[in-house]
């Protein structure tokens, strides 16, 4: 516990109590569902990323950052099945400050329902790339 500790994502309860650091108990936009439990993820990518460290496939439900329309995926610990709408994209940024991934990663990392609708979102904003799904 001493690293998450000092990480200032680590989310704790009122025990003391680890509750989310990538996933958490405490609700997000991206449902993640794993082992017959439901769980949150920060952002988008994490929903990729954590069936492989977790060596689960996951099912995982969100909403166009834009439009709020439906997007599911089941994640392999290798792949990606399933994706509705099958165009699906996400949002992509560079951390700058690693102490706080979460504020300088995770809040920007969003899912759209298309590359066309990602792309517009991104339009003024600097260092954003939007890639498909599969991609990401």
């Amino acid at each position: 516990t001493d690293t998450l500790g000092q990480s200032v994502s680590t989310e704790w309860d009122g025990n003391g109590s680890v509750v989310g650091h990538g996933l958490t108990l405490r609700e997000t936009p991206h449902v993640f569902e794993v082992g017959g439990q439901r769980l949150y993820a920060w952002c988008a990518f994490d929903t990729l990323i954590f069936p492989a460290l977790l060596n689960e496939t996951a099912h995982v439900t969100s909403r166009c950052a834009v439009t709020g329309e439906p997007i599911s995926l089941a994640v392999t610990p290798d792949a990606v099945q399933a994706l509705a709408p099958p165009d699906a994209a996400m949002s992509l940024l560079p951390p700058q400050d690693m102490s706080d991934v979460r504020r300088t990663f995770c809040c920007h990392v969003h899912f759209f329902v298309s590359t066309a609708i990602g792309q517009d979102w991104a339009s003024g904003r600097a260092g954003f790339e939007i890639v498909g799904v599969h991609d990401a």
